[in-house]
């Protein structure tokens, strides 16, 4: 695993038994592709590979830490077999000195199993267009007491159609992160976009506070 306190932000660690996606976006650069052309972890990016002895990693961990699950991949992607995602849980269940962070999107994906409840759940949009995953997030989770999360990021327009005020108090939506897009030729964000968002627990990530420095992380 490793230490992603002071790149990602959100979570101590980045936990990747699962490297690669077929998620194919086109909208942005995808850093972890990115990263696996300069490292070459696998051959092809949009065939997702699974390292079953990264699965050991959490247990030498005896501190209870907040996890990332899948900073190399969309767990849920299509390539993923199912299993590789019944051996993840296994460890989630064994830890539960840990919080688990999955984010994935294709939420729909997470009625599909049982979570335990040392995990948070969660969903990447960009804008206004992928408001449906919010809701799936919403939908396929119902069956778990599980805290939820929004990731905007890269934010690249408009989120006037979500009330993540009311998702906070109706639906568990405990954490909202926010960054902005990396790497050669980024988009700057509007700050016209965050006006109109609304929540109690914000995560501004380092990437859209070096074009705001006036932002607070509460």
């Amino acid at each position: 695993m490793n230490d992603i306190s002071k790149t990602i932000g959100w979570a101590k660690w980045s936990f990747n038994p699962i490297v690669g996606c077929a998620n194919n976006c086109q909208e942005f650069q995808c850093y972890a592709e990115a990263m696996n052309r300069r490292f070459k972890w696998i051959d092809q990016w949009n065939r997702p590979e699974f390292f079953e002895k990264r699965l050991q990693e959490p247990y030498k961990k005896k501190k209870g830490a907040k996890i990332f699950v899948g900073s190399m991949s969309d767990i849920f992607s299509e390539g993923v077999h199912q299993n590789w995602i019944y051996e993840i849980l296994k460890v989630v269940n064994e830890n539960p000195q840990h919080l688990f962070m999955f984010l994935s999107k294709r939420p729909m994906k997470y009625k599909n199993y049982q979570w335990p409840g040392n995990c948070m759940l969660g969903t990447t949009i960009t804008s206004n267009k992928d408001f449906d995953r919010v809701q799936w997030l919403i939908r396929s989770t119902s069956h778990t007491l599980c805290p939820l999360f929004v990731s905007l990021e890269p934010i690249l327009g408009p989120v006037d159609r979500f009330d993540f005020n009311n998702y906070y108090s109706s639906y568990s939506l405990d954490l909202l992160i926010i960054g902005a897009e990396t790497g050669p030729g980024a988009r700057i964000p509007d700050r016209d976009w965050l006006k109109t968002i609304n929540h109690p627990n914000i995560y501004y990530k380092h990437n859209i506070l070096k074009h705001f420095p006036d932002l607070i992380n509460k």
